[in-house]
């Protein structure tokens, strides 16, 4: 069972994307910034759950990131896992006031501001 999710909307550090990606499944926003990414464990990719995802045009990091955790709810949750996943970890997108309601709708009953971005627990 999947726990821990990661959704990277902008990350600039190599060791800490390999870290999250040996641990739990990684989301990653396809942007300019998380390039580098794409090339980082190349030879392990097969054995990891990494997912790229493209952001819609003049779409904000934030917003993004709420879109997103609902596809990410329907892949780790409902058939897919008896439990679904617990806390999910966004990371370069900032947390909003609106933030809170809108992942209160998958069942997050925590949310809360973190120096990389926040964090949502169920």
């Amino acid at each position: 069972m999947v726990s821990t999710v990661a959704l990277i909307m902008s990350m600039d550090s190599t060791a800490l994307f390999e870290g999250l990606a040996r641990c739990m499944p990684v989301w990653v926003a396809d942007t300019t910034v998380n390039a580098p990414l794409k090339h980082v464990l190349s030879a392990e990719r097969k054995l990891l759950s990494i997912t790229w995802f493209p952001l819609k045009q003049g779409e904000q990091l934030g917003d993004a990131a709420v879109r997103i955790s609902f596809s990410l709810d329907d892949h780790y949750n409902g058939d897919a896992q008896a439990e679904g996943y617990k806390t999910l970890l966004v990371f370069g997108a900032s947390f909003a006031s609106t933030t809170t309601a809108e992942l209160g709708v998958l069942g997050f009953k925590h949310v809360e501001p973190a120096a990389f971005g926040f964090i949502a627990a169920k």
